[in-house]
């Protein structure tokens, strides 16, 4: 194939990435305004928010006592079924749960705090706290991860989970930290400081996420460094922080990282500036908290002229991304990132008028 016949091949083939874009950026805003819709007509003015433990009918207690003897039996994959049957039962489960917290069998001491915490149980709290003394390591895990699901705003419990943030185990740092924030954030502020700079990627992760809790300034502080992470959901912490508090300096930034962005990096950046058009277009994007901060109209328009400034740069760096992953044989090395910055480039083409031409 000569290059001339190469190249009009694969410029045919970003088209059809695009246009599948397109088509499926439509069929979301189609479900979703159905999924709107729909929860109108079904709620009909009823409370829907009602908890389980309100809301749950009142059952045999040979029925639960045989969900429980199933939860210490079956798999992991079934216990998620048995689970959901026990928390659909409301409080009357939890005196059979708290019992179970003594069981004799692993899987029963292990699960059970798992539907105290969905059951908001906090009459089971001493009785999860005992089961921190067990010798057996996951249930330990299970027993933090219940306390801190708990959502205790209780200064006692604070040194509980201080104390497990030395562990080697890291689910039990991070659970035990998710905990210390609501217990003490001033002592969880210095502990997720401390912790950002843990070799363990996870630990990392949740340390930035409680600093974003309990700090007054947010991640301001930490989102440059949060950025350089060698994690990509660390880093999605810090661009996203950057993007909901001063997005033409994320517009910048991105726009100097696309040339040599690896495959992560680029899904990263485009479904980030995705977000970021969508907001100064007046629409609302999904994001992974608040999201960026109230603007004006003025400020919306001047953050659009900037996509627009910037549009033909952005277009010919979305098109050499997707040439780059289009172009490897026998296939991309990520769909997703093909996916990803294909909706990019259409919504810039789409903002600065430019689609039609494209496509034709």
């Amino acid at each position: 194939m000569t290059n001339s016949k190469a190249e009009n091949a694969l410029r045919q083939k970003i088209r059809e990435a695009v246009k599948v874009a397109k088509a499926q950026l439509l069929a979301q805003e189609f479900k979703r305004q159905q999924e709107v819709q729909s929860r109108k007509e079904r709620t009909g003015g009823e409370d829907s928010g009602r908890s389980t433990k309100d809301s749950a009918k009142s059952v045999d207690p040979e029925v639960i006592e045989s969900l429980v003897e199933q939860l210490g039996e079956v798999g992991s994959k079934e216990a998620k079924t048995v689970i959901a049957a026990l928390v659909a039962h409301g409080e009357q489960v939890v005196p059979f749960m708290r019992r179970a917290l003594h069981s004799r069998l692993q899987k029963l001491r292990r699960r059970a705090p798992r539907v105290l915490a969905r059951l908001g149980a906090v009459e089971a709290v001493s009785d999860l706290v005992e089961l921190l003394n067990d010798d057996v390591l996951r249930v330990e895990v299970h027993a933090v991860k219940a306390l801190a699901d708990l959502q205790l705003e209780r200064p006692e419990f604070a040194e509980i989970f201080e104390r497990y943030l030395i562990e080697t185990n890291a689910m039990l740092v991070t659970h035990a930290l998710r905990g210390l924030c609501l217990a003490d954030p001033e002592r969880a502020l210095i502990q997720s400081c401390r912790l950002l700079s843990d070799p363990r990627s996870d630990v990392r992760l949740q340390a930035a996420i409680a600093y974003e809790a309990v700090s007054d300034s947010g991640l301001a502080d930490i989102a440059a460094q949060l950025r350089e992470d060698v994690n990509i959901n660390i880093r999605m912490l810090g661009y996203n922080w950057l993007a909901q508090h001063d997005p033409s300096e994320c517009l910048k930034l991105a726009l100097n990282k696309f040339p040599s962005a690896e495959i992560d990096e680029m899904v990263l950046l485009a479904r980030l500036l995705s977000r970021v058009l969508l907001q100064a277009q007046g629409k609302s994007p999904q994001w992974r908290n608040k999201g960026m901060l109230p603007c004006s109209s003025k400020e919306r328009e001047d953050l659009l002229d900037q996509f627009k400034m910037h549009g033909a740069h952005i277009i010919e760096l979305l098109e050499a991304c997707l040439a780059r992953e289009l172009g490897r044989e026998p296939a991309p090395r990520s769909t997703n990132a093909v996916q990803a910055v294909a909706l990019f480039l259409y919504q810039v083409l789409e903002a600065t008028g430019e689609y039609e031409r494209f496509a034709s």
